[in-house]
């Protein structure tokens, strides 16, 4: 990535060379009124939600140039993912130091458990090009092509991977944003845990330079930090389907990242001689093919609940399959304290739930497909004093 006062590094060398059916047999002659032959089972339903996204975060944040800003990226990029998939959807890992190298990369990734139902997420901030060769990250100073990555994140068969990389497109950028966060889940859900296929982006096209600066980091991961925290599905549902696909993020993606540039810099970026205009994202290859639509629940959260006593707060007992609650990964024991809505003001942006009846209140006075925040306790624990954790849930209209 290059910093808007100058170059982060030096031009790194190219690389070298590049890494039925038969026909049905007739009836034996003489044979009359032959048994047809049993009907082949039909095929098992696919799953309409990924069971599990594999997230695998990545940056060199051991490199004394850029360490401190791709430590930024890995930050606002792992809050976003963590904000808007359900803990119980999710795997996380972390490479980052003297960590994240392409061994213990490609290593990591092709050691995931994946089924056939699963998705892999894998996330990239540090140095990288695109030499003659093909793309390539450069973690730790050595070199990872972009295919081999890829191909580790395929070869268990998931149903989805996505590649997301902050680098330039001769060498590399970083991230980092700040921002009211409201992650919609419903576009979380569409993009990782619906589509299927394979998305492959990058910051820059061939040729081109990531920009980026020490503040706020590079401009592709702000444009994609904005995107997933602070984009609501209806807006990036271009063609107003119920769904939003790869395609029309990509699109959104592609777009915000020129406005970040144009922004900061409207009449060009001047970089060792050379006026640069703007900064354009990159699609390897065909984009995922996007889920089916998927009707929204009718109910607003889908649990049933009862007083918690002693300990306050709504205690679920029961979670209706297919809802938001479902969803979100709410199961019976978990006590609701609290229900915060984003944007709602300071006066009434958090409002406690003592009983299951003022939660049954505060979820009524909102709006239809409302995204919330639910503060829950595990109410089986014995450990006191545990800070509630939170988990966003998009509300049934």
């Amino acid at each position: 990535m290059v910093p808007a006062r100058g170059w982060r590094r030096f031009a790194w060398a190219a690389l070298g060379a590049a890494l039925g059916v038969g026909a049905a047999r007739p009836s034996p002659a003489g044979a009359q009124d032959a048994a047809p032959a049993p009907a082949a089972p039909a095929p098992a339903p696919a799953a309409a939600d990924a069971r599990l996204v594999h997230l695998v975060l990545v940056g060199d944040t051991a490199d004394p140039d850029v360490g401190e800003s791709v430590g930024g990226d890995l930050r606002a990029v792992r809050l976003a993912l963590e904000d808007g998939l359900p803990a119980a959807r999710r795997s996380l890992t972390v490479l980052d130091g003297e960590a994240a190298t392409p061994a213990r990369v490609l290593e990591t990734v092709r050691a995931l458990p994946v089924t056939p139902d699963d998705a892999v997420v894998v996330y990239y901030a540090g140095h990288g090009a695109w030499a003659d060769a093909g793309p390539y990250l450069r973690p730790r100073g050595q070199v990872l092509p972009r295919a081999d990555l890829l191909a580790a994140m395929r070869a268990n068969g998931p149903r989805l991977a996505v590649l997301l990389t902050d680098c330039c497109g001769t060498y590399v950028g970083q991230t980092f944003l700040y921002r009211e966060r409201v992650p919609d889940p419903a576009l979380f859900r569409d993009l990782f845990c619906r589509a299927r296929g394979t998305v492959d982006v990058t910051a820059a096209s061939r040729g081109q330079v990531a920009v980026g600066d020490r503040a706020q980091g590079g401009y592709f991961t702000q444009a994609l930090v904005s995107l997933l925290e602070g984009t609501p599905a209806e807006t990036l549902d271009a063609d107003h389907d119920g769904v939003v696909s790869w395609r029309e993020a990509v699109t959104h993606l592609t777009a915000a990242t020129a406005q970040v540039f144009s922004r900061t810099h409207p009449r060009g970026l001047a970089v060792k001689g050379t006026t640069l205009r703007g900064q354009t994202p990159f699609v390897f290859g065909d984009l995922a093919t996007p889920g089916p639509r998927v009707p929204p629940s009718p109910r607003r959260l889908g649990t049933r609940t009862e007083d918690a006593g002693g300990a306050r707060g709504a205690r679920v007992v029961a979670v209706e399959p297919g809802t938001p609650a479902a969803w979100a990964g709410l199961a019976p024991g978990d006590v609701v304290v609290a229900v915060r809505v984003p944007g709602g003001g300071p006066a009434d942006d958090r409002r406690p739930v003592p009983t299951a009846a003022a939660l049954r209140d505060v979820l009524a006075s909102l709006p239809g497909s409302r995204v919330v925040v639910l503060e829950t306790r595990d109410g089986r624990a014995t450990t006191p004093d545990v800070p509630p954790r939170e988990t966003w849930v998009r509300l049934g209209p």
